[in-house]
């Protein structure tokens, strides 16, 4: 069993293998699940806590244990549009009911099909033409989501502070996502040439 503990503004883990990937998601989940309900200081620990899982580490007391992860978490692109879409499922809670199956919607979709689009492409690293063509479509999702993005602003759902930051947001994952595009082979591993 596993649980998140909260106490003296840490978030620790107990229990559990930390070998399983499978416990990396669930350490992920609890994290989403709780972090709108944490206080800005937890808030610091919760983000460094989910850092360490993406790249494959657990902290244990002092010691530090490798998890096992598919090589697409690390990458800083998916990492970025991860936190992203996490940004987006926040900020669009406040959009009206009217919006739920529409600007709601699709914004939440658009944001996280990028990591999905990602984990993609990573399956298909074997090929360089379809790898290619799923961080295309990364690509096409953050143009989408920075759509959403201007509609909510312009239906006044979003201030424009809130819009420059998630709009600054996007175009550090595009940043991401072209250097990825530039330098296919670094991201392709052994599949490359």
């Amino acid at each position: 069993m596993f649980r998140i503990q909260c106490s003296g503004g840490r978030i620790q883990g107990l229990g559990g293998r930390a070998q399983y990937p499978v416990l990396m998601e669930l350490i992920v989940s609890e994290l989403r699940r709780i972090y709108p309900y944490l206080n800005v200081y937890k808030r610091k620990y919760a983000y460094k806590l989910r850092l360490s899982i993406a790249v494959g580490l657990m902290f244990v007391g002092n010691q530090t244990i490798h998890m096992s992860a598919p090589h697409f978490i690390t990458w800083l692109a998916f990492q970025k549009a991860e936190i992203l879409a996490d940004k987006i499922f926040v900020l669009s809670k406040q959009f009206p009911p009217e919006e739920r199956f529409s600007l709601t919607d699709q914004i939440r979709r658009a944001s996280r099909s990028v990591c999905a689009n990602q984990a993609e492409s990573y399956a298909k690293r074997r090929y360089p033409k379809h790898f290619i063509s799923k961080l295309t479509d990364a690509q096409g999702e953050n143009y989408e989501t920075m759509t959403w993005l201007r509609f909510a602003r312009r239906s006044k759902y979003i201030n424009d502070i809130e819009y420059t930051n998630h709009y600054n947001d996007t175009i550090e994952v595009e940043k991401s996502l072209s250097y990825m595009l530039k330098h296919e082979d670094k991201f392709r591993g052994e599949f490359s040439k």
